[in-house]
């Protein structure tokens, strides 16, 4: 990963964002009041490239990420980009269809797989969770249910 990621730090403005979500908490970037990070906007990458800089950002920081797409199918092409970046530590949280009808018809595939995701979320066993918008809106019951 250092190979893709080290050409980056010599921009100055990525060196800029790096050191603004550095893991320093007491980083004059953080809010003072509620200790969390300042809000960012990167724009004019390709989806690739997003992986890319998402990566790269959570290597030089130490950062978790959490990266939100627009559809499904969108998620797991951007899975598959971060999973050759961070191999393992990248996790997939996919949407689960919940349907009141042929309860005995369906797989139970998928909630098993977003069940192990969330598992490993909670343990914080990943450092970049990607996922949709349609996935990360559904209602889900607390851990400890």
């Amino acid at each position: 990963m250092k190979l893709f990621a080290d050409p980056l730090l010599e921009i100055a403005q990525y060196r800029e964002l790096a050191a603004m979500f550095g893991d320093n908490p007491r980083s004059p970037e953080r809010d003072a009041a509620s200790g969390h990070l300042p809000k960012a906007s990167v724009a004019g990458l390709s989806e690739s490239q997003k992986a890319h800089f998402a990566c790269s950002l959570c290597m030089h920081t130490g950062a978790k990420i959490l990266f939100v797409t627009y559809n499904e199918a969108q998620a797991k092409k951007m899975y598959e980009d971060f999973s050759f970046f961070m191999g393992e530590r990248a996790v997939f949280v996919p949407y689960v269809e919940i349907m009141p009808y042929d309860v005995e018809a369906r797989s139970r595939e998928a909630l098993h797989r977003k069940t192990a995701a969330l598992d490993r979320i909670i343990r914080g066993d990943f450092a970049a969770a990607v996922t949709s918008g349609e996935a990360a809106s559904q209602y889900l019951p607390s851990p400890g249910v």
